[in-house]
């Protein structure tokens, strides 16, 4: 059994050889600060969606430091956002956004979706040939609500929600539009499975009431996630803080596996509610205490109380190895070997 059908088998609780590890989250943060002493490890443990040794290390750009040593970038991206970066490697914040002025929504235009034709679209769709005789594509970068963060005020966003305004609304339809475009070229390229990915949880409690989730989001993740599910092929959705409430919506969508943050939620509920509807959990350890502070043995005891929780004997449980800078070695070590352990 290679990489790829595991992964699928693992999603799909068809009886895969071991529990499947995922290193789409491995930053270029880690990889900067360990280097190759990560990739050997990489290689030692190696994931199903990628060989490390097609990652190069990235280097963070000299011009990009201050005069005291610190780094600061700032960038515009294609939707007019600029984003402010103080740790290499690390995703940034929003200093400027285009929408927070919303007479400027009139003339606004969203960027050109990528192409499904062309020789740029072909190079695409023949690596993911290449890549799919081993491994498991997933190609993502889906999301609704975080990109109306990124093109209007966080705050107005959740005001403008609530009250159903129709600005609000035109901007979600007009990302909506624009992800539908990204979704079809995904699988145009031949993508095994599509990533969808929102925060809608605090620490204890969702940021948007359920009724206002089903009215706002629902309909517009379903126009999202049908053509994939008429493709045949697996949907991810990735939302964290609690977001148990959640659940039985998203399995009306017809997910085939949810990553939340395991921390922030009733796991003992959450193992339940997945079993009960089929969904496959991507289970990506915490990182607010146990990844960056906790001991190699509390890693190891984490790893293993998911695998008994989540995993059942036909599957449902797949590894999501992200790292963040500033994690001890010893903890990444540990993680990949429980992963090893406790998913064989």
């Amino acid at each position: 059994m290679n990489s790829r059908e595991r992964v699928i088998r693992a999603i799909a609780f068809k009886y895969p050889d071991r529990v499947p590890i995922l290193h789409e989250g491995m930053q270029a943060a880690p990889l900067f600060e360990h280097g190759e002493k990560l990739v050997d490890l990489w290689r030692r443990y190696p994931g199903d969606s990628g060989d490390p040794l097609s990652r190069p290390i990235p280097k963070p750009d000299p011009r990009d430091f201050q005069p005291d040593g610190k780094y600061h970038r700032i960038e515009v991206d294609e939707w007019g956002t600029v984003w402010e970066h103080r740790i290499f490697g690390v995703f940034g914040i929003t200093v400027k956004r285009p929408l927070d002025d919303l007479s400027n929504l009139k003339n606004y235009e969203p960027p050109s979706p990528p192409e499904t034709k062309g020789e740029d679209f072909e190079r695409k769709r023949k690596a993911a040939i290449e890549h799919k005789k081993k491994y498991y594509l997933l190609m993502g970068g889906i999301s609704i609500f975080e990109k109306m963060q990124a093109l209007r005020r966080f705050d107005r966003v959740l005001i403008e929600i609530e009250r159903d305004a129709s600005e609000i609304n035109k901007i979600a339809d007009m990302i909506t539009e624009y992800q539908l475009a990204v979704v079809k070229h995904h699988l145009a390229v031949g993508a095994d499975g599509v990533g969808f990915g929102d925060d809608f949880g605090a620490q204890n409690s969702l940021m948007i009431n359920v009724r206002t989730w089903r009215r706002f989001f629902k309909h517009r993740y379903e126009t999202l996630m049908e053509p994939v599910k008429k493709a045949g092929k697996q949907i991810l959705f990735h939302s964290c803080g609690h977001t148990l409430p959640l659940i039985d919506d998203l399995a009306d969508l017809g997910i085939n596996t949810f990553w939340p943050q395991l921390d922030a939620n009733d796991n003992l509920l959450l193992a339940k509610k997945l079993h009960e509807q089929r969904i496959c959990l991507t289970a990506h350890m915490p990182r607010q205490y146990l990844i960056h502070y906790g001991t190699p043995q509390e890693i190891d005891a984490a790893v293993k109380r998911v695998v008994d929780l989540f995993r059942l004997p036909e599957g449902g449980l797949v590894f999501w190895a992200e790292i963040d800078p500033g994690v001890p070695f010893r903890n990444i070590e540990a993680l990949f070997q429980a992963f090893y352990k406790y998913g064989a």
